[in-house]
């Protein structure tokens, strides 16, 4: 009699699940803390059928508000570039998220790819600003500047997919009047540089004043701005008939105080008064020798 080896029955094989690849996923960051699967679906879901969300807290920093973030994975590359076109600073809880590529597993954008866009007009939505800026390229995310009321600051950033995409965008936009409702002006788009990476802010004294009511006083003139520090000296701009003309220049003792002057006039200039850092000698004779003349804006 032989000898027989018993064998296990054979299993009938199970498909191996393959990872869903990274550019099918979305990463959606700036959310409010409690949000649930379910609000997120009823949103995102509207492009495409989701097929995973993940959703999660970064760590703990007591300097900022602590904002929940998610990844959500869709079938197709494709759907997950069309959510990020059209969901991205979707509001939730009256904040704006930010929507981009999943970078999760992968690289970050390249820093010699992300481009600052300034002198926006400000009815430009989110979704104009992306679609302007993807005729460059292949966008990774891209964010408009928006206050308290989601109302546009005027400027955003976008980050492609390469460094030569970020140069053209600059070299076809940069200087130019976006075709777009309210585009009054050029914008100004150039590479973005990190804080820490900028030349330190060049420290000054004397302001030039434009815009003042021209029944001003000396006296009302230096007491107005002394509230923001010293002023070591100040006078007004007269015209031939002795009459103020709505300029003047005022100088601080200290440079923290007139950078104090020209931040409250640009954020809530009083009665359209506007302060500036005065021009030296040599830079007026240089502005006075490239453009035409016009009205004075440096120091005498």
């Amino acid at each position: 009699m032989s000898d027989i080896t018993p064998t296990s029955p054979a299993l009938p094989s199970q498909p191996i699940s393959q990872p869903t690849p990274a550019e099918h996923s979305i990463y959606v960051g700036d959310l409010p803390v409690g949000i649930t699967e379910e609000e997120l679906t009823k949103v995102f879901g509207q492009a495409s059928p989701v097929v995973k969300i993940s959703i999660g807290l970064p760590k703990k920093n007591t300097d900022q508000v602590q904002r929940a973030y998610a990844h959500v994975t869709y079938s197709s590359a494709e759907d997950a570039n069309a959510a990020i076109r059209e969901f991205n600073q979707t509001e939730f809880s009256g904040k704006p998220c930010r929507v981009t590529k999943s970078t999760k597993g992968t690289s970050k954008g390249l820093p010699e790819a992300n481009i600052f866009v300034k002198d926006l007009p400000l009815k430009l939505s989110a979704l104009a600003f992306h679609d302007t800026f993807s005729a460059f390229g292949e966008i990774l995310s891209s964010k408009l500047a928006v206050d308290h009321e989601n109302v546009s600051k005027g400027y955003g950033f976008v980050q492609y997919a390469t460094a030569e995409q970020a140069q053209k965008a600059i070299t076809e936009t940069n200087g130019s009047t976006l075709d777009v409702e309210g585009a009054d002006k050029p914008i100004n788009t150039s590479l973005f540089v990190k804080k820490e990476s900028r030349p330190p802010a060049r420290e000054f004294t004397n302001l030039f004043f434009k815009n003042l009511p021209t029944n001003i006083t000396q006296e009302k003139f230096t007491k107005t701005w002394s509230k923001y520090g010293v002023i070591t000296s100040a006078f007004l701009t007269l015209g031939k008939d002795g009459k103020p003309t709505g300029t003047g220049f005022a100088n601080f003792e200290k440079a923290s105080a007139a950078a104090k002057v020209v931040k409250a006039t640009k954020k809530k200039a009083p009665n359209g008064v506007h302060a500036v850092r005065a021009l030296s000698k040599a830079e007026r004779e240089h502005h006075q020798s490239t453009k035409a003349p016009s009205a004075p804006e440096v120091s005498a």
